[in-house]
């Protein structure tokens, strides 16, 4: 085969195989889609607390994210926000103790699950 008839066959071979592989990508597609919608929803539900002045323990005690801080990195003292270290500008935070029972308190916006 040589020419026309050769480019002929490739096409529909094309064809074939396209009709063949994109159902099986959309599956495919449609599977990741499916596996990550309870992640998503999960951090749909966190978003109200990524703007809250404060965040509860386990116990239900309230604690403020603008307070007086030590960093873990560095170990300076600082003012202000929970999540950025004024003195070095580390953001390795991932929890903090409650003020009142000294249970870990998770920062919601640092899970990946």
């Amino acid at each position: 085969m040589t020419g026309p008839a050769r480019a002929k066959h490739l096409s529909v071979t094309r064809l074939g195989l396209s009709l063949i592989v994109a159902p099986l990508l959309a599956i495919v597609g449609l599977l990741v889609v499916v596996a990550y919608l309870p992640r998503v929803a999960r951090w749909v539900g966190r978003l109200p607390s990524f703007w809250a002045d404060s965040l509860t323990c386990p116990n239900g005690h309230a604690n403020a994210l603008a307070a007086r801080w030590e960093c873990s990195s560095c170990h300076g003292q600082y003012l202000g926000w929970v999540g950025k270290c004024e003195v070095c500008g580390s953001r390795d935070v991932d929890w903090f103790p409650c003020e009142t029972c000294e249970l870990a308190v998770v920062l919601p916006w640092r899970r990946f699950d």
